[in-house]
């Protein structure tokens, strides 16, 4: 799963099973609330199965299978921007913040390239 994860691509297979060993399996239910705006973040999500809709101010976007989200939290300290929401029945991996953080204290090329997604994600809303 992880080496289909766009941000995860250039990981060596070390590094990579190093942070599957951090991940914890969740799975959620049509409708289900997976973040609130507003809410203190303390992990982030990659999908392994399903879609997830993210509601942001005047405009919504689709995450499906590979996609990553609630990275801007950890990144910025700041409370969650959007409203996550399952579409159906989706299987997630969560990492906790501090195995993030150690993530990207121990490749600084991956750090630089989640700060440029962050500043995109940020841009749009």
């Amino acid at each position: 799963m992880l080496v289909r994860v766009p941000l995860f691509q250039t990981l060596a297979p070390t590094v990579l099973a190093s942070i599957a060993a951090t991940l914890k399996p969740r799975f959620v239910l049509p409708g289900e609330r997976i973040i609130s705006k507003g809410e203190r973040g303390q992990e982030m999500f990659f999908i392994a199965s399903g879609a997830l809709e993210v509601a942001l101010p005047g405009q919504t976007q689709r995450l499906g299978s590979g996609d990553f989200f609630g990275e801007l939290a950890l990144l910025t300290q700041v409370p969650r921007t959007a409203d996550v929401t399952a579409m159906g029945f989706c299987e997630l991996l969560v990492m906790t913040g501090s195995a993030f953080a150690q993530l990207l204290a121990q490749d600084r090329n991956l750090e630089a390239h989640v700060a440029q997604l962050a500043k995109i994600r940020l841009a749009r809303g």
